[in-house]
């Protein structure tokens, strides 16, 4: 596995200043535990933004779409996340505890799962599926 260009700590300085600056808050308001949407009253075209932001600072392709974008999300009747969810999940972002992060947590929507933690945790991992692509190379 290669080094990563940004440690946890710088991702998380950045994505807090970056979130003051999409939502018009404080940095200090914007805490690792703080839901995006929920906490800190971010909307869908905000994660756009933050996505645009983060790319420009940290060079990283936001992978927060494939997260938030419709993929049939099912949840039980005490909040937790159907077994093909969870999967789905698994798959698309292996390198995330989804068990540990998901412990005790009821949920409603997957807007639910979004901290500024988990922001940083996509960019971190993000850092290694971002590889250039040979612009010569055909689809």
């Amino acid at each position: 596995m290669m080094s990563p260009k940004y440690n946890r700590e710088q991702i998380l300085a950045g994505v807090r200043e970056d979130v003051a600056t999409c939502l018009a808050l404080e940095v200090d308001e914007v805490t690792p535990k703080a839901n995006f949407f929920h906490d800190l009253a971010g909307e869908s075209i905000d994660m756009l933004d933050l996505a645009f932001h983060s790319e420009r600072r940290f060079g990283i392709r936001s992978p927060f779409q494939r997260l938030t974008g419709g993929t049939g999300w099912q949840f039980d009747e005490s909040g937790k996340l159907s077994a093909e969810s969870l999967q789905w999940l698994q798959t698309e972002f292996p390198r995330i505890d989804w068990q540990a992060r998901l412990a005790n947590v009821s949920l409603q929507s997957v807007k639910d799962l979004v901290t500024i933690d988990l922001i940083v945790e996509l960019l971190y991992f993000a850092q290694f599926d971002n590889v250039p692509r040979d612009k010569t190379a055909t689809a």
